[in-house]
């Protein structure tokens, strides 16, 4: 089965770094709260995870087994965790080479993206993860709509919270809200998006 790729490696804050005074946390974790035994796992899986999602093979499977061992051991129910654990299982159904593998590991990982969103459904990394994995997937996994509503709350919780670490992942979405909008005939939304993406500043 083939995944389009496009919008599965869209940049999402995604493999960008920040100072050291971060701890070098790959961007998308600034905001997240762990203890340090999950950081050293979590940032090394993320960038992991990021390099599997450009078409890295292999990797998504080690993912996983890194944050199985971590969530069974560490971190019961992080959803930060869990939503890249999730995400990890669809890169292995996008990469596998079977059919039936590769819907049963998609499915897999949208069970877990789901209960991440379900724990912490305000936390915008655990949503920016589902958002730009979803939109991704094949139509037949019924998951747009769900992305795009995704991206609507990464919005409303940016312009709640204004923060940096944030500003990425705001800009992709708008400019995938922008597309759908235009494609869909919706003139007001798009004109909505296009205002918001006009007065975002990127710091």
């Amino acid at each position: 089965m083939r995944f389009p790729g496009r919008l599965l490696a869209i940049g999402l804050l995604l493999a960008m770094t920040v100072p050291a005074a971060a701890v070098s946390r790959p961007l998308e974790l600034v905001d997240v709260e762990m203890s340090s035994e999950l950081e050293l796992i979590l940032v090394e899986a993320v960038r992991d995870h990021n390099q599997a999602r450009d078409g890295v093979k292999g990797l998504a499977a080690e993912v996983i087994s890194r944050l199985e061992e971590a969530e069974s051991d560490i971190a019961q129910d992080h959803p930060v965790l869990l939503v890249y654990l999730g995400s990890a299982y669809t890169l292995m159904g996008r990469d596998s080479e079977s059919v039936s593998n590769a819907i049963r590991f998609t499915n897999r990982g949208i069970r877990i993206m789901n209960e991440a969103v379900e724990i912490a459904p305000k936390n915008f990394a655990v949503l920016a993860v589902r958002a730009f994995n979803n939109i991704g997937l094949p139509e037949m996994f019924g998951r747009r709509e769900s992305a795009i509503s995704d991206m609507k709350e990464l919005i409303a919780l940016y312009e709640k919270k204004p923060l940096s670490s944030r500003q990425l992942a705001v800009k992709s979405a708008l400019e995938i809200l922008i597309k759908v909008s235009e494609a869909n005939g919706e003139s007001e939304d798009m004109k909505l998006w296009k205002a918001k993406l006009n007065g975002l500043t990127l710091d």
